[in-house]
C-alpha cells in the first residue's frame, strides 16, 4: 500500500467515518473515534521506539530504545532526524514503534500522518463483546485480500488467575465477561471456580504494520500495536460497575522461547528473569534489545522477521491456553457412582446443568481459537516472506553472509518453518482438546437424562410405599362394610374378635398378593435351597398323575389276563405270594345266587 499524506482538510477519524459506506467492518474504528473520552485512559498510552542500527561492515549493534509520547510523535513522524541520534560505529536503517493501549489522538496521527489502512486499526480495534449489526474486520476480510496486506493482526487469549479469598475476589454472581477499562477495552471472560481460585482469559491482540521508505536509503518504518500491562489489582468494568481484581499469570506466564542457558556457578544476569510477562510492551522491548531475530535483514526486513518475537510470545500464551483447555476437560468429568439418593441426584442435576452452560461455551470458544490459530498458519504460509541480501555498497545486514545482491529466501524460511511447527501443533491441540469437549457435551446430556429417570424411579417407589399403605385399609375397609360394623362387631366390644378373625387373613392376602414377587426374591435370597425345592414341586406334581395313568394301564391289562385264563389254572404271580388256589370265572358265577 502506498502510504501518503492524506487530505489535510479532514481528519483522520472523519475519513474513515466515509469509508464506512464503503467497507461497513470499519464501523468499529469510527465507533473507537466516537466513544466517550471519559471512559479511556489517554495516560496508559506508552510508545517506545527501537531505532535498528547497521555498518558497512555486516553486522549491526542491538536496536536502542527510545521512549516517546503522544505529543512529539508528530514531529518524530515528520522530522526523525531531531529524534535520531545515530551511534558512531553505525547508521540507522530503520525504525521500530512500539505502542502499547493506543489512545484515539495516536491512532489519528499515525493515520493522518502515514496514511495507513483503517483495515490494520480495525483488526486490532474491535468490539469486545459481539454487536449483531456490527460486523468485525476478521471475520469480513476474505483470505486472498489479506494474503495482500502489509500488516497483520495476531490475536490470542492470555490466561490469569484470580485468588478466590480476599475482599477482591471475583463475585460468583459476575463469573462471565468483564470489560478492562482501558483505551482498547478488552473482554474478560472469568471461568466457573475451579478449585481454590477462578481463572479468567483476556482477548488480546498485537498489530505488526510496516512502511518502506518514500526514498532509496531512507530508514524503514514498523508500527507495533500492543495491549495494555496487565496491572496486579486493576479494574473491570460491567456496564457502569467497576471491580477492582486482584490477578497473576496463570501458571507463572509464558516461558522464555530463548535456549536454556548452561549452568554456571557465577549468577544469572539473564534480564528474562525479572521480565513482567504481563506486560508486550515490555517483553517485545527485551528481546530486541537482546538482538536481532534469527536471519534479520536490517536494510530491508520482511514482515516476519518483524513479527517474529510477537509470534514466539503469542505462541508461548497459546501454550498456556492449551493448559487451561486441558484442566477444563478434567474438571468435566462425570462418574454415575454420584448419582444415587434424591437429594444427591437433584445436587448433581443442578451442578451438570450448570457445567453443560459451560461445555458449550468451551466449544464455541476452541472454535473461535482454533481460527485464530489458524489465521496465523495462514499469514505463515500465504505471504511471500523473501529476505533481500544487500550488495556490497549499500548496508548490510547484521545476519549477511553473502556480498551479492541477490534475493534469497533461506533465511525467512528457516524462520517459517519454524513458526509453522508450533502453531500447527497449537491448533492440532486445541482441535483434539475441541472435540473431547463437544463429547463432553453428549456426556453430560446423557448423565443428565440417567439422573432424571433415576428421580422418576425414586418418585416411584414413594408412590408404590403410599400404594402398600393404601391397600392395608382396603380390605379392613372391605371388612368393615361387609359387617357393616354393628355395634356388636364394633371396637370394645364383646364380638370383635370376629372382625379381627375375617380381617387379618384377607389382610395379609392382599398384602401377599400386592408383593409377591418382593417375598419371592427375599425367599430365594434368604432360602436358597428351599426355593430350588419349591421350583422343582410343581415339575413333581406333573410327573405323579402319569405315573398314576401308566400303573393303572398296567392293571387293567393284567385284570384282562386273569380273565382269559382256563378253569383250574394257577396264576403263577399270586400262588407264589400267597400259595391259595385260584377260583376261575365260572365258579364265581356259579356261586353267585
Amino acid at each position: 500500500m502506498d502510504h501518503t499524506t492524506t487530505d489535510s482538510t479532514i481528519t483522520y477519524a472523519q475519513w474513515v467515518s466515509e469509508q464506512t459506506k464503503r467497507i461497513p467492518s470499519l464501523s468499529t474504528v469510527a465507533d473507537f473515534f466516537e466513544r466517550d473520552s471519559s471512559r479511556s485512559a489517554p495516560n496508559n498510552c506508552q510508545i517506545v521506539c527501537h531505532l535498528a542500527f547497521s555498518d558497512p561492515k555486516g553486522k549491526g549493534p542491538v536496536p536502542l530504545g527510545r521512549p516517546l509520547n503522544a505529543a512529539n510523535l508528530q514531529t518524530f513522524l515528520t522530522t526523525p532526524g531531531n529524534f535520531v541520534n545515530p551511534r558512531p560505529d553505525g547508521t540507522v536503517a530503520g525504525r521500530i514503534l512500539t505502542i502499547e493501549d493506543p489512545s484515539k489522538d495516536v491512532v489519528e496521527i499515525l493515520g493522518r500522518t502515514l496514511n495507513i489502512d483503517p483495515s490494520f486499526f480495525g483488526g486490532h480495534i474491535e468490539t469486545a463483546r459481539v454487536d449483531i449489526e456490527r460486523s468485525r474486520t476478521s471475520m469480513a476480510t476474505l483470505p486472498s485480500n489479506a494474503a495482500k496486506q502489509d500488516f497483520v493482526n495476531i490475536t490470542y487469549q492470555k490466561a490469569l488467575v484470580f485468588p478466590e479469598s480476599g475482599p477482591d475476589k471475583p463475585p460468583v454472581r459476575y463469573t462471565g465477561t468483564l470489560l478492562r477499562s482501558t483505551n482498547v477495552p478488552r473482554k474478560l471472560a472469568i471461568l466457573p471456580r475451579n478449585k481454590e481460585s477462578f481463572i479468567g482469559l483476556v482477548k488480546h491482540c498485537c498489530s505488526v504494520l510496516k512502511i518502506k521508505s518514500k526514498t532509496k536509503n531512507g530508514p524503514w518504518l514498523a508500527i507495533v500495536l500492543v495491549d495494555a500491562a496487565i496491572e496486579p489489582t486493576e479494574k473491570y468494568l460491567d456496564g457502569i460497575t467497576g471491580w477492582d481484581l486482584t490477578s497473576h499469570p496463570f501458571q507463572g506466564g509464558f516461558a522464555d522461547y530463548d535456549d536454556t542457558p548452561r549452568y554456571t556457578t557465577s549468577t544469572s544476569n539473564n534480564p528474562s528473569i525479572n521480565l513482567n510477562r504481563n506486560s508486550m510492551l515490555d517483553a517485545v522491548s527485551l528481546y530486541w534489545e537482546k538482538g536481532y531475530p534469527p536471519a534479520f535483514n536490517t536494510a530491508d526486513p520482511t514482515l516476519l522477521s518483524l513479527c517474529y518475537h510477537p509470534l514466539k510470545i503469542v505462541a508461548s500464551e497459546w501454550m498456556t491456553y492449551l493448559e487451561v483447555m486441558f484442566h477444563a476437560i478434567k474438571k468435566y468429568e462425570y462418574s454415575p457412582d454420584k448419582l444415587k439418593g434424591k437429594d444427591s441426584i437433584e445436587k448433581e442435576v443442578q451442578k451438570m446443568h450448570g457445567d453443560l452452560k459451560s461445555v458449550q461455551a468451551w466449544c464455541r470458544r476452541s472454535e473461535q481459537s482454533y481460527a485464530k490459530v489458524k489465521a496465523v498458519v495462514e499469514f505463515l504460509e500465504s505471504h511471500n516472506h523473501t529476505a533481500t541480501v544487500p550488495d556490497k555498497d549499500e548496508p548490510a545486514s547484521s545476519s549477511a553472509s553473502s556480498s551479492t545482491g541477490k534475493s534469497s529466501a533461506a533465511p525467512d524460511s528457516e524462520i517459517k518453518s519454524a513458526l509453522l511447527m508450533d502453531f500447527q501443533y497449537i491448533a492440532g491441540k486445541i482441535a483434539v482438546y475441541g472435540r473431547t469437549l463437544e463429547n463432553s457435551v453428549t456426556i453430560v446430556t446423557s448423565l443428565i437424562q440417567i439422573a432424571d429417570n433415576r428421580l422418576s424411579f425414586a418418585e416411584t417407589l414413594n408412590v408404590n410405599r403410599l400404594t402398600n399403605i393404601a391397600l392395608i385399609f382396603v380390605p379392613l375397609s372391605y371388612v368393615s362394610g361387609l359387617f357393616a360394623m354393628s355395634d356388636k362387631v364394633a371396637p370394645s366390644r364383646e364380638v370383635i374378635w370376629v372382625y379381627i378373625t375375617v380381617a387379618l387373613p384377607i389382610l395379609l392376602i392382599v398384602l401377599f398378593l400386592s408383593q409377591k414377587s418382593k417375598l419371592a426374591k427375599w425367599f430365594d435370597e434368604k432360602f436358597p435351597k428351599s426355593s430350588k425345592w419349591l421350583a422343582e414341586l410343581p415339575g413333581k406334581f406333573t410327573k405323579f398323575p402319569r405315573k398314576f395313568t401308566e400303573l393303572s394301564k398296567k392293571f387293567s391289562g393284567w385284570r384282562k389276563k386273569c380273565r382269559r385264563r382256563p378253569t383250574g389254572e394257577e396264576n403263577p404271580a399270586v400262588s407264589d405270594a400267597t400259595s391259595t388256589p385260584t377260583i376261575n370265572q365260572k365258579q364265581v358265577d356259579t356261586a353267585v345266587p
